[in-house]
């Protein structure tokens, strides 16, 4: 929360707490948040957050990664995990995915699955509550002259030139 007097002074807070005490609560890190939606050239190390009152056994969380539609399910031995107690006593997690995950070019889509010591399951994907989308695409878009070839010479004042440009991930501009 932002708040701004009349002579312009800011006051700034964050506040995260748990409505709903039946399972986890996932966020992006402020670096994963600069990549929703973009379109990148490549990623590396992403980093996710898992808050909850009690303990996610190690074993009990997946990363999930959805490149263009195709699951793959990333297990403790997989990523790094990092687990931390808050002053008000829940366990939070980060979770840190290796660029070598993310090197592929597609659209990607990354959640979290975990299920908690008291046994609540949760998927940060299916319930819409976090997931990371961003495209990877390292490939330049082709452009091919259909009606005009390579070193032709045109004895026209006027020519229309008609040109087919292709990318697999889509063209911004031309």
């Amino acid at each position: 929360v932002k708040a701004y007097d009349k002579a312009n002074n800011l006051a700034q807070t964050q506040v995260v707490f748990s409505i709903n005490r039946k399972d986890s609560t996932y966020h992006l890190s402020a670096e994963a948040s600069k990549l929703e939606g973009a379109y990148l050239k490549s990623v590396s190390e992403i980093s996710l957050q898992e808050i909850n009152l009690s303990k996610v056994p190690e074993d009990k969380a997946e990363i999930i990664i959805m490149r263009n539609n195709q699951e793959t399910t990333l297990s403790y031995k997989d990523y790094e995990r990092e687990e931390t107690m808050t002053k008000e006593g829940w366990c939070e997690y980060t979770y840190r995915i290796h660029e070598r995950y993310l090197q592929e070019e597609g659209a990607y889509h990354i959640g979290i699955r975990s299920r908690d010591e008291v046994n609540n399951q949760k998927n940060s994907l299916s319930d819409h509550q976090v997931g990371l989308r961003f495209v990877v695409d390292h490939t330049a878009p082709l452009g091919i002259f259909l009606n005009t070839k390579s070193k032709e010479n045109i004895y026209q004042q006027k020519h229309n030139i008609i040109m087919k440009i292709d990318d697999s991930m889509g063209v911004e501009s031309i």
